[in-house]
């Protein structure tokens, strides 16, 4: 049981999703993807992002934030990687409940992205460039918006898992 709403922000690609769902499933708590959430509505994201930009995209996100939001209690929250981009997204997770930003190596995350083709690229620029240019731009708006900062081994999913464990366990009852 979670006693609190927690939203996982972090770049893409760093386990939120992953291991959002298998605390979930651990503790048995609501788990919410936001990005799933999104593909209800809007189909596949990089179709929609490649069609109608990411200024449209990311007015998407937000109004689904004010919707979803509310409506979600002692749920854990998977974002997507640029949600804490948009200053209202800020407040809107801030609001909620407790942001917890889930950081990894660039050098693991370029890994985990070359391991994984099928991933859109967010800009023209070789991966690496991308991923390390993109993490410097979002890092204020992580750091802006999260209560706490987990730095994940990324040793193994298990690591991980304990490294958030040890950082969150008093938000879940059974622990």
């Amino acid at each position: 049981m979670l006693n609190s709403n927690l939203a996982f922000i972090g770049y893409r690609a760093v386990g939120k999703t992953t291991l959002g769902r298998m605390l979930a499933q651990k503790y048995q708590i609501p788990f919410v993807d936001l990005d799933e959430e999104l593909e209800k509505k809007l189909g596949l994201i990089s179709l929609f992002w490649e069609k109608e930009g990411e200024i449209a995209f990311r007015l998407q996100e937000t109004q689904l934030l004010e919707r979803l939001l509310p409506t979600l209690q002692n749920t854990l929250l998977a974002c997507g990687g640029g949600t804490p981009l948009q200053k209202k997204n800020r407040e809107l997770l801030k609001k909620w409940g407790k942001v917890i930003w889930l950081k990894r190596a660039p050098e693991q995350i370029l890994q985990h992205l070359q391991q994984q083709p099928t991933r859109p690229k967010l800009t023209d620029k070789p991966l690496a460039e991308e991923v390390f240019s993109t993490l410097k731009m979002r890092t204020p708006c992580y750091q802006e918006t999260a209560d706490i900062e987990i730095d994940l081994p990324g040793d193994s999913v298990e690591s991980d898992l304990y490294a958030i464990e040890e950082n969150l366990s008093h938000f879940f009852n059974t622990m």
